[in-house]
């Protein structure tokens, strides 16, 4: 059964991979990068003081910071503890594949699909009842972790468990940190 899996999740991934033009490479190297999201970040942060008092800007945004590293440390161990190489990694996939970024650590599960979503969740739960478009801030973990797929560094898995991780995590810290309000 585990040979199937990791032979559909290569085949998968293969197929995904495959749709690229210069363009879209350009494209999802571009988004693939962290400090490209920098104007997102600081729009989080100002949504996060504006009209609020300054002890509960700063509050909630330890916290976000919070998750984001706590999210951050788990997924850096589980990728140590599983040491999936990356498709990058791998002869036969790397062949096939176009692969635009190269990344030396682990694969599973992917990092940017973890923090995002965690990060996105736990703002969409804290700010949901004062900005109505909140929601919009799925497009950022969505299309940041898609991008490693067409920049050939992570597996459908490596993004699926990561994005589920992250829910999980985002959920989780908004509870604690509703409690510790209390």
């Amino acid at each position: 059964m585990q040979v199937e899996v990791s032979q559909l999740d290569e085949a998968l991934f293969l197929w995904i991979n495959q749709f690229n033009t210069p363009i879209t490479d350009a494209f999802w190297l571009l988004v693939t990068q962290p400090l490209n999201w920098l104007p997102l970040y600081i729009a989080v942060i100002v949504l996060l003081f504006y009209k609020q008092k300054l002890r509960t800007g700063i509050y909630q945004l330890l916290a976000l910071g919070t998750t984001v590293i706590i999210t951050h440390l788990i997924t850096r161990s589980v990728k140590h503890l599983i040491s999936r190489p990356r498709p990058n990694s791998v002869q036969h996939i790397a062949e096939q594949a176009n692969i635009i970024f190269e990344p030396q650590h682990y694969s599973f599960f992917s990092g940017h699909a973890s923090t995002s979503f965690a990060a996105s969740i736990f703002i969409y739960l804290l700010l949901r009842s004062r900005y109505s478009r909140i929601g919009l801030i799925f497009i950022w973990p969505f299309l940041f972790s898609t991008s490693r797929l067409f920049v050939g560094v992570h597996y459908p898995s490596d993004i699926i468990v990561g994005a589920c991780f992250g829910v999980l995590m985002g959920n989780l810290s908004y509870r604690l940190y509703g409690l510790c309000l209390k």
